[in-house]
């Protein structure tokens, strides 16, 4: 089986090269084994007027003398090809704030930890709206149910434990207070592990629930719900 790539016609390539154009959005859909996607801009291609050939956009006379300082080569200029300045590439600084103004112990991004506090909190909402399924009913509404907060401390401990020297094959206390997942998938990106870790922790819950009242029992902590 190969991937084949349609494109109908080239104007739907050069279409993202339009000047004037400032916004688009796509959209895409599996269907009958292909993938389909569309991108929609708010300005089209010039029609093709032979006689009058209209541009895609306006060009500037490029001037290499225009080109800024090389803050690594002073008091040189950046290179210049082709009327392109050669800007020096920097790596992008993102700041890491979950852990305020001192750094998480972690050595993964900030997308990973927003990432577990946006899905904890997702489910305990819907536990206590009510709308959490468990087994063939809802589960019942919460009085109260605060709504987390990322911990540092908690960071450093959950942290020390699994990047030990050897491998980690189960929560390191037991049950009470850890979750613990893992995978064969090696190659799974962690955001999307971690995605499959909350779906584990929470099917126990949907499928069986904890009865007619949250009441936590020896059966939910020898995992047999």
């Amino acid at each position: 089986m190969t991937n084949s790539i349609i494109t109908e016609r080239l104007s739907t390539q050069v279409q993202m090269a339009v000047g004037t154009a400032d916004g688009f959005a796509c959209s895409y859909k599996r269907c009958g084994g292909n993938l389909f996607l569309v991108c929609f801009y708010n300005k089209k291609t010039p029609n093709v007027d032979p006689a009058a050939p209209k541009d895609l956009y306006t060009t500037t006379g490029g001037n290499c003398g225009d080109c800024p300082e090389d803050p690594n080569n002073k008091p040189n200029k950046v290179a210049c090809i082709a009327f392109l300045c050669q800007y020096p590439l920097q790596a992008a600084k993102i700041d890491l704030k979950m852990c305020g103004k001192d750094p998480c112990p972690g050595t993964f991004s900030d997308e990973f930890r927003v990432t577990a506090l946006n899905m904890h909190n997702y489910y305990r909402r819907l536990a206590a709206t009510g709308w959490a399924k468990t087994g063939d009913k809802y589960a019942k509404t919460a009085s109260k149910m605060v709504e987390l907060q990322y911990d540092k401390d908690l960071e450093t401990k959950a942290n020390a434990w699994v990047t030990a020297a050897n491998c980690p094959t189960a929560a390191e206390g037991g049950p009470a207070g850890e979750n613990f997942f893992k995978t064969t998938k090696f190659n799974t990106p962690h955001i999307e592990a971690f995605k499959e870790a909350m779906k584990s922790w929470w099917t126990p819950f949907e499928k069986s629930g904890f009865g007619n009242e949250p009441t936590y029992t020896d059966a939910i902590e020898n995992g047999r719900i």
